[in-house]
C-alpha cells in the first residue's frame, strides 16, 4: 500500500466496505473478501446497496471479530427489498 509505512499499519483504521463495491450491480459473492484484513476496521452500512444479486457473504470479515464493536444497521443491505434464499 502506497503511503502507509510499516510502523503506521497497526494503528491505521479504514472504513469498510466503503465505496469499494459502488456500482457493482452484478456482484454475487464477497466470500472471504476482507478475511484477515491487516488494518483496524470501522464498519459502515449500505456498502453493498448497488449489488442486488449478492448472495454469498460467508467469511466476509473472518478473523476481524476482535476489532468489531458492533454490526452497523444496513451493513449487508444489498439493494433488494426481498431475500430469495
Amino acid at each position: 500500500m502506497a503511503g502507509i509505512s510499516p510502523t503506521s499499519v497497526s494503528t491505521s483504521t479504514i472504513t469498510l466496505p466503503g465505496n469499494i463495491f459502488k456500482g457493482c450491480s452484478s456482484l454475487r459473492s464477497v466470500s472471504g473478501f476482507f478475511a484477515g484484513f491487516p488494518l483496524k476496521v470501522n464498519l459502515k452500512g449500505f456498502g453493498f446497496k448497488d449489488s442486488p444479486h449478492l448472495d454469498d457473504v460467508s467469511y466476509l470479515f473472518a478473523g476481524l471479530s476482535k476489532d468489531i464493536d458492533m454490526i452497523p444497521f444496513g451493513l449487508l443491505y444489498h439493494g433488494s427489498e426481498s431475500v430469495t434464499k
